[in-house]
């Protein structure tokens, strides 16, 4: 579904807007708290010192980001 909104303003064009609009028609998906948490923890990395994992992240899950840095050993993610 998220490829179907690809190139157009979703919602009010946040990203939490984006989800919103997503969770829209699943009437039994866990609703967002706040506009960072969604639905059930599945797995943690916290400064690469504490890492800790409920469960497996699944096609269609919905990963939030923090303060993270991504780095590749090869091609353009080598920065």
């Amino acid at each position: 579904m998220a490829a179907a909104k690809k190139d157009t303003v979703v919602g009010d064009g946040t990203p939490h807007g984006l989800v919103m609009e997503l969770l829209r028609p699943l009437s039994d998906a866990l609703l967002p708290v706040g506009n960072r948490a969604y639905g059930a923890l599945v797995y943690a990395n916290i400064g690469n010192a504490s890492v800790q994992q409920f469960g497996e992240i699944r096609p269609g899950d919905i990963i939030t980001l923090r303060n993270a840095k991504l780095q590749g050993k090869h091609g353009p993610m080598h920065a």
